[in-house]
């Protein structure tokens, strides 16, 4: 007996994901990784089906979804192409934020555009020095009356340079976890620049990049929530979730290449772990038309 099971709307809105990637997602993740496509037109296609603001509540436009569904949503979605998955991860967390801690204002200001991903956000806490350790960022914002002038760098953002919205965290008070507040900084403000796009093994699918603030002037009605009270999102679920779908694929790629390639199990082979001794030459990849393989082979040759 299982002590979990999905409701008849929790499996309604996997297929729906499942769907989705299957049509515009999976047949393109190689070629917007080897091209280094950022698909923005898919992305949005995504956000049609509300995938642009699940946590964002229904009185603000979003479709208030839990972090189950999402956890849902995002593995499906890793099943075609993990970096695009999580790339649509950080603009909810973005999203939510606003929805959850923002102002009447700035909720007006920004999930009109957010949800359609009409513009896309980028949420900022990496630095050089400190990684993701909150209690450890620089990035400094002084109030200057109805102003915030923020100076400091983030490194390793998803969006970078690409992205029209960006939540970044901040140093408003003390040293600390306690000191750390979030401002929505947008992309064409004064002083807003950004680093050339970062070189990654995989994941070429979202730009990333340095965002640096040079005495970016942000006005104070772009705080989210109260001053000290910004925080790292609990967003490991959906991070995790997106994970399992990588060697889950992999597995299931490597059983279909397994069988189509016929190998035959016998004592010789079974015996000797040799790898040419247990896949046929018509396997390797000068492949022959009755052994297809999948779109992309890493197997290496026969040593000679």
């Amino acid at each position: 007996m299982t002590q979990f099971d999905l409701t008849d709307d929790q499996r309604e809105i996997q297929e729906l994901a499942r769907r989705f990637t299957a049509d515009a997602i999976t047949p393109h993740a190689a070629e917007w990784d080897e091209h280094h496509i950022f698909p923005r037109d898919t992305i949005r296609a995504a956000a049609e089906l509300g995938f642009g603001g699940i946590y964002v509540s229904e009185s603000s436009g979003g479709i208030g979804l839990g972090r189950l569904e999402a956890a849902l949503i995002m593995e499906a979605m890793a099943y075609g192409c993990p970096s695009t998955s999580a790339f649509i991860s950080i603009h909810n967390m973005a999203a939510w934020m606003i929805d959850s801690y923002g102002s009447d204002a700035l909720k007006a200001a920004y999930l009109p555009d957010l949800l359609p991903m009409a513009r896309i956000a980028s949420y900022c806490l990496t630095e050089a020095g400190a990684g993701s350790d909150a209690a450890s960022l620089k990035t400094k914002a002084v109030k200057d009356g109805d102003h915030y002038v923020v100076t400091g760098s983030k490194q390793f953002i998803s969006g970078g340079g690409e992205n029209e919205v960006y939540l970044v965290m901040v140093r408003t008070g003390q040293e600390g976890p306690k000191g750390i507040s979030c401002l929505v900084i947008d992309k064409d403000m004064p002083g807003v620049s950004f680093g050339a796009q970062e070189r990654k093994l995989g994941w070429h699918s979202q730009p990333t990049a340095q965002v640096n603030f040079d005495a970016v002037r942000v006005p104070v009605a772009n705080l989210v929530g109260s001053e000290g009270q910004a925080s790292p999102s609990p967003w490991r679920a959906s991070t995790a979730a997106a994970s399992i779908s990588v060697p889950v694929r992999s597995a299931a790629r490597s059983a279909a290449s397994t069988k189509r390639c016929n190998i035959p199990r016998t004592a010789s082979n079974s015996a000797n772990p040799s790898p040419t001794s247990r896949i046929p030459s018509s396997c390797w990849p000068t492949w022959k038309p009755s052994c297809k393989p999948p779109a992309r082979s890493y197997m290496p040759p026969p040593s000679k």
